[in-house]
């Protein structure tokens, strides 16, 4: 099974965050957007676990909203 998801994030850490997208396996496109949020993050994992995972070491940069497909 393969778990596409768009993760929409809030944060004021821009540098780190593309940093961090940049070292990720799991990361397919980085979007810079406006609105509420900041950051759109395409990613693709494995498993509903990788994903929670994947969710749970971006909690240090800002909030965030998943949008599963």
């Amino acid at each position: 099974m393969h778990v596409l998801t768009f993760i929409l994030l809030k944060t004021e850490h821009c540098h780190e965050l593309v940093d961090f997208c940049e070292g990720a396996w799991e990361v397919t496109d980085l979007f810079r957007i406006s609105g509420e949020y900041n950051y759109l993050i395409k990613i693709q994992t494995a498993s509903i676990k990788e994903l929670s995972e994947f969710q749970d070491s971006l909690i240090k940069l800002g909030p965030s909203s998943l949008i599963s497909v």
